[in-house]
């Protein structure tokens, strides 16, 4: 095995081991999302793989050799890395601040923020789910 074939493949052991920690809130999903390789269409990747995109960290569900779909538009195959939080039973995602409106949450998009799920009235939303803007409380 090539130096290169070796660090590619310690790259994707610590991908697998930062998505645990980012799934466990144990590191910044932020933090990981600022330094992840930014996703590829086209690209090959392994269950477990984390990469950045618009802003936001996501992980990869299963293999697939050849992505034909961003992970925001395909989630059967990536789901948004970082922590949750379950409120009557139910898993979301916990709200994260974005870098900016390109990175925003999308209309529709659900979150949960201070034991409360929200859903985002607005693209290119980086509104706090509190503030009262740009967010509709849909369970409290």
């Amino acid at each position: 095995m090539s130096r290169i074939d070796k660090a590619k493949a310690f790259r994707s052991r610590l991908n697998v081991a930062v998505s645990g920690m980012a799934q466990a809130g144990t590191i910044d999903a932020d933090v990981v999302a600022s330094v992840a390789e930014e996703f590829k269409l086209g690209g090959r990747y392994v269950k477990g793989e984390l990469r950045s995109f618009d802003g936001k960290l996501y992980r990869c569900k299963k293999e697939t050799t050849a992505a034909k779909k961003a992970p925001d538009k395909d989630a059967a195959g990536w789901e948004l890395a970082g922590a949750s939080e379950t409120i009557n039973g139910t898993v979301y995602p916990e709200w994260v601040k974005p870098a900016n409106k390109k990175a925003g949450y999308k209309k529709g998009d659900v979150v949960a923020c201070e034991g409360k799920v929200y859903e985002s009235t607005e693209d290119g939303n980086t509104w706090k789910p509190d503030s009262g803007a740009g967010w509709l409380v849909k369970q409290a």
